[in-house]
């Protein structure tokens, strides 16, 4: 197997673990270094370095955009599964002039404001760094200083900002004043419900269900007017649509604290719990007028971040699934 291409398999295979919360801060950073090395070019030169370095093959540290990655520890899970893969790889592909060091190496990829963990106590930050899917067709620079994941989330700023909020927000607490089209967004949340109650027969409250989100989307997307909760919903219908999104955790969170719901997107479970991931909302990037909404990062610094909860968690394994519920109610149509 290909050298890159080995290194996908052992970043497929760690990413695989579901113990998420026992990942360091460490194998983090160099599990998403390696990702954004493997989209930055098509030679294997700064990539082998890392991997030298995090496999304990080499006594050089590696630096690169001025940060000294932390070894991986012979016990970690990443470095066990790096080491594995290896065995069977064929020799990198080096370009024609090979770098001296990794400090000389030119670097291309721009984190943005996002820092690595070095040696010590550091958070990690750099989460998110996912590799773009072939599925998508879409090629994502990583010299334009934005994680590839959130040029991708990026893609649909202009399908949302159709979406007309029907609820603006006074200067008090829980007090709207709803547009004369706020009527269609209690129907569609009725029709949601209907569906997940009545046809599919899902106990429980419809907004704990995955389908309830995915099939009130549709309609959102298709009506194009919306309140926090469906807006949130027309977020999960578009993600869920693109295959890229299918190796990401997608949640809606909720805060009863402003009485509202958003979408998180981040590489596990335990970095959305930790703020670490990507917070969509339509609602408030239409609103505001302030696209940031539509894809800010990290989540914790979000306004409604404060003391909000996982309200409902879309599964990786059942994407498929929710693209052929959709399929199959002829009322809703997913993005072009």
């Amino acid at each position: 197997m290909k050298y890159r291409a080995t290194i996908e398999e052992a970043l497929k295979a760690w990413h695989a673990i579901r113990f998420h919360w026992l990942k360091s801060a460490e194998s983090k950073a160099a599990a998403n270094l390696l990702r954004q090395l493997i989209d930055s070019s098509q030679y294997d030169n700064v990539l082998k370095q890392a991997v030298e370095w995090f496999t304990d093959q080499c006594n050089e540290a590696f630096t690169y955009q001025n940060v000294t990655y932390s070894r991986l520890k012979t016990t970690s899970a990443l470095y066990v599964q790096l080491n594995t893969h290896l065995k069977s790889a064929e020799g990198p592909n080096l370009s024609p002039v090979a770098s001296s060091s990794s400090s000389s190496v030119p670097t291309t990829i721009r984190m943005g404001s996002s820092v690595a963990p070095v040696s010590g106590n550091s958070s990690s930050g750099l989460g998110l760094g996912l590799a773009p899917a072939s599925a998508s067709g879409l090629s994502l620079s990583s010299s334009s200083g934005v994680r590839p994941i959130e040029l991708q989330i990026r893609k649909y700023e202009k399908l949302w900002a159709k979406i007309t909020v029907t609820d603006i927000p006074t200067n008090k607490h829980g007090v709207y004043n709803y547009t004369k089209d706020d009527p269609i967004t209690t129907q569609q949340k009725g029709s949601a419900s209907g569906v997940v109650e009545i046809t599919l027969r899902i106990a429980g409250k419809p907004l704990e269900a995955p389908e309830f989100w995915v099939l009130l989307g549709g309609m959102v997307l298709k009506s194009t007017f919306g309140r926090c909760f469906s807006c949130a919903a027309a977020a999960v219908h578009t993600l869920v649509h693109d295959e890229y999104f299918d190796r990401c955790e997608v949640v809606i969170m909720g805060t009863k604290k402003y009485d509202h719901y958003f979408v998180c997107v981040a590489n596990t479970l335990g970095d959305i719990k930790s703020g670490d991931g990507i917070a969509i909302d339509i609602w408030q990037a239409n609103l505001s007028k302030k696209p940031d909404a539509y894809a800010h990062y990290p989540a914790s610094t979000f306004t409604y971040w404060h003391k909000a909860e996982i309200i409902c968690v879309i599964p990786q394994s059942r994407r498929t699934e929710f693209r052929e519920l959709v399929k199959t109610r002829n009322n809703i149509e997913h993005p072009k």
